[in-house]
């Protein structure tokens, strides 16, 4: 797991680039309720495949 030492700031700008072009909006959308840990994971899984739309 990366280092995690950005501010919530940083971290949900880093978060929205990681996030598949398929969930860009609902997590934008939901950004202020998503927890710093979930927008961790998602930054973890950003070269996993897509569940949604199979890519990566």
């Amino acid at each position: 797991m990366e280092v995690q030492t950005l501010d919530r700031e940083e971290l949900e700008k880093v978060a929205l680039m990681a996030v598949c072009a398929c969930n860009y909006y609902d997590l934008a959308d939901n950004i202020d309720i998503t927890t710093d840990e979930e927008l961790w994971q998602i930054i973890d899984n950003r070269d996993a495949e897509c569940e949604n739309c199979k890519e990566q």
